[in-house]
């Protein structure tokens, strides 16, 4: 509905707040304020995000842009609870996968007018957009927390135009460049710093050494 209802950039700009949200849940559960690492890597991505759709975002379409924050607050809910210890990613994208079937069984009478072209698509569609992508999805999420995984996702934002210059020949402008630069800085930024906090971690304290 958001899709439908704002600007495609809006929609995903707007969907990525999950990031906020994300740590909004970490921190109400863990009942403190997130470190700042997670604060100025949050900052760092929606501003490459904003950069990125700087022409896509307006204050129009108000309930297009409602449901596509709710959307994040969702979307950040899954990578949420999807970290947690004994949760099951696959178990919880075929039980989406499922219920995203249901309104389709609303379009059954109009099947017999589906072109063989069309089919071709959907299941192309479904095979490699969301088959593939959940697998990969899923297994991933298990080796990543919850921020570095909705961190890496982000590369939508950048593929979705990469793909849309690939099979439609729209070329990018300068602020998505300069987004594309923020959002990966982002993720890179996030990476590192979350390894060099592993390895401090890992190091053996000085009275324990002596």
């Amino acid at each position: 509905y958001a899709n439908k209802l704002t600007s495609v950039g809006s929609a995903i700009v707007l969907q990525y707040s999950s990031m906020a949200f994300v740590a909004l849940y970490e921190a109400i559960e863990q009942r403190k304020v997130p470190p700042a690492r997670k604060v100025f890597v949050i900052v760092m991505a929606l501003t490459g995000m904003v950069v990125f759709f700087f022409d896509s975002l307006s204050p129009e379409n108000v309930l297009g842009n409602l449901l596509a924050i709710i959307s994040g607050a969702f979307f950040g809910l899954m990578f949420f609870l999807n970290a947690k210890r004994g949760s099951s990613p696959v178990t919880s994208a075929m039980i989406s996968c499922a219920i995203s079937v249901l309104p389709g069984l609303l379009y059954i009478p109009q099947l017999p007018q589906v072109k063989p072209h069309e089919w071709g698509l959907m299941a192309a569609g479904g095979i490699v957009c969301s088959g593939l992508a959940n697998v990969c999805f899923s297994r991933g999420i298990t080796r990543a927390n919850p921020l570095t995984a909705n961190l890496i996702t982000m590369l939508e934002v950048v593929f979705a135009p990469t793909w849309a210059f690939v099979f439609f020949h729209e070329s990018f402008g300068r602020f998505a460049l300069a987004g594309t630069l923020l959002i990966i800085g982002s993720i890179i930024v996030n990476l590192v710093l979350e390894q060099r906090e592993k390895d401090a971690a890992a190091q053996p304290s000085p009275e324990l050494a002596m």
